[in-house]
Parts: structure tokens; sequence; C-alpha cells
């Protein structure tokens, strides 16, 4: 198990390559929340299609990487930070970045 955070969200990875997240920042979670804010606080699992080796966080970003070495980015793109085209866009579901 694995536990790093952004500046307000916390994220745990399972030895099973399952990442759960929560915190006040919906942005950062990775994930949509479905009810009201304090579905925030509670521990709740990332969906992804392949398992999680590795995750890192910034001040309101994160990256994970698959078994497959996919690189999977959300939260604030304010200096280009998740690797999305247009900065200034927050991205609140997990998607894969395109390297080149």
């Amino acid at each position: 198990m694995y536990v790093t955070n952004t500046e307000e969200t916390n994220f745990m990875l399972l030895k099973n390559g399952r990442v759960l997240s929560w915190g006040p920042q919906s942005f950062t979670l990775g994930r949509k929340c479905k009810s009201a804010i304090n579905e925030n606080y509670v521990p709740r699992e990332i969906e992804f299609k392949t398992k999680i080796l590795d995750i890192a966080c910034g001040k309101n970003h994160c990256l994970a990487k698959n078994e497959y070495y996919e690189v999977y980015s959300w939260g604030s793109n304010e200096f280009g930070q998740v690797f999305q085209k247009y900065f200034f866009k927050i991205l609140i579901e997990n998607k894969v970045i395109q390297l080149f």
C-alpha cells in the first residue's frame, strides 16, 4: 500500500493495483462524485481499466502509471502539468496521456 496526496486530496494505491481517493477538492479526485459534497470525504475507488503500478501527485494534479506503462493524468492543467491540449482546463476524470 502506498499513500500520496495533492494539496487537499489523498490517494491510496493498494497492492492489487486499485486506487482510492478522498478529499475536499472534487477536481483532483480522478472520479466524478454522484451525490453531495460529503461523498468526496469517503475513500472511493478511481476506475481504471488496468492495474495501476505507481501514482504521483503535484499541488493540484495527479499522474498514474498502469501495467502497460500508459500514464493517466487528471486535475488542474493551469501550467500544462496534466499534458492536455488546452492550458487552464481542469480534467475531472482520469485520461491516458498521448506521449510523443
